[in-house]
């Protein structure tokens, strides 16, 4: 199958739920607290039916991402390296833009 022709999808999945961080909060108090600066997440989700599920960041992301597969599969690239994510798997694919 051609790339141009896979099905891909962000958002608008069946039962999807996610919560994102407030920027104001991120910048008060998580960004320049030496103890959690890198250990918060700003995005987390439940996404019970994901298929075709994709993203693309072609300079990274300044996000902390929690990605766990509980059931299917899935991969992501990071830094030209794909990691396959069988379920019960999870990921952190952050990398900072230059």
């Amino acid at each position: 199958m051609k790339q141009s022709s896979v099905l891909r999808k962000k958002e608008g999945f069946a039962g999807q739920r996610s919560i994102v961080l407030p920027r104001k909060i991120l910048a008060d108090s998580c960004v320049n607290n030496s103890m959690i600066k890198w250990l918060y997440i700003t995005d987390i989700g439940y996404y019970p039916k994901a298929q075709y599920h994709f993203r693309q960041r072609a300079h990274g992301s300044d996000q902390h991402i929690l990605i766990y597969c509980v059931e299917g599969k899935g991969s992501a690239q990071v830094m030209k390296k794909v990691r396959d994510r069988p379920r019960n798997v999870h990921s952190h694919p952050r990398r900072r833009a230059a």
